[in-house]
């Protein structure tokens, strides 16, 4: 979505008090998403509002807004590399406190991916039970970077410019298969570079087919797939492609999770066609809670790997824990 129809959007659901607690916006226009906020809640504030809900941007209330004075608006930001639990505890206790200059509080969370497990955590449990006149705006790269869990109670909009689309175009153009393309980036984007130099198609396609297939093993809590890393991953396991793997694994985890709930809307694309041949191959009965304990292995696998631990033992561990615990 454009910021301009976003903010049609908000001023539309504000008018009409269809306002929903919890936001996640998406995309890589990170001032976008801050300038929407603030349009968001000028129109909250705002006495001189015109017919379509807009504020008038002039009044002493807008004015502070822009300049960030206002006392009911709090922003989170990584504390170094992460947003430590303290700090959501501490918006949590910031949030629960009656508001000063209106009727509501609202608050961000920038680069909300940067939540480690307890921080993450400490949030489901606030968005699981909101406050009222509370709206909380989360703000991450893409949706698959946060826990499923909190995928799941937030409500997304992407902020586009249509760069993603014309990084597509001239992939393909380029000479990358279009699913080979969306693929790519929703890995690293520091990877993008290299994994376009050494693209040669079915190479790529043959280590997605192998990724794919140990995450089947995984979810389904199957020993075999720790053979499979020898059989089938061993030729993918050095550094970068450790983590590019992970790095897709959790995409696919997230949105197998994500079509438990199916008023959450698609932007896959022809990466649909992926996930629903392997939604197919695996148990249509299995439980959540599985997709909820693979994504806590991941996370712990990605950061075995800042540790410098080799990709092959931190799959290797992963199997292991995924297949052991019932």
């Amino acid at each position: 979505m454009r910021l301009e129809a976003a903010k049609k959007h908000f001023n539309l659901l504000i008018q009409h008090k269809r306002l929903a607690h919890a936001y996640l916006f998406t995309g890589e226009l990170n001032p976008a998403k801050k300038e929407l906020v603030d349009t968001i809640t000028q129109a909250l504030v705002c006495k001189h509002f015109d017919a379509e809900g807009r504020a008038c941007l002039n009044c002493m209330d807008c004015q502070r807004i822009t300049r960030g004075q206002f006392a009911d608006y709090m922003t989170i930001e990584p504390d170094g590399r992460s947003i430590k639990v303290d700090q959501i505890r501490g918006l949590k206790e910031w949030l629960g406190t009656s508001p000063i200059e209106a009727d509501f509080k609202i608050a961000t969370i920038e680069q909300a991916d940067l939540m480690g497990p307890a921080a993450a955590n400490a949030l489901l449990l606030f968005l699981e039970e909101p406050s009222p006149n509370v709206y909380i705006f989360l703000f991450s790269r893409q949706a698959e970077q946060l826990l499923p869990t909190i995928q799941s109670r937030v409500q997304e909009v992407i902020l586009e410019d249509d760069k993603e689309h014309s990084q597509i175009d001239q992939m393909v153009q380029a000479g990358i298969r279009d699913q080979h393309a969306r693929v790519m980036l929703k890995l690293s984007a520091n990877r993008l570079e290299n994994l376009m130099d050494d693209y040669e198609a079915e190479s790529f396609e043959a280590w997605l087919k192998a990724i794919e297939y140990f995450y089947q093993l995984l979810i389904q809590e199957n020993p075999y797939a720790f053979v499979a890393i020898q059989q089938y991953l061993k030729p993918y396991l050095n550094y970068n492609q450790g983590q590019d793997g992970l790095d897709y694994l959790n995409w696919l985890n997230a949105q197998l999770l994500l079509s438990h709930y199916p008023s959450k809307e698609n932007h896959l694309g022809s990466l649909q066609k992926r996930v629903n041949r392997i939604k197919e191959r695996i148990d249509h009965q299995m439980s959540q809670t599985s997709y909820h304990r693979m994504n806590e292995l991941l996370m712990d696998s990605k950061k075995l790997l800042l540790f410098n631990v080799t990709p092959q033992l931190a799959y290797e561990r992963l199997a292991i824990k995924m297949c052991e615990w019932k």
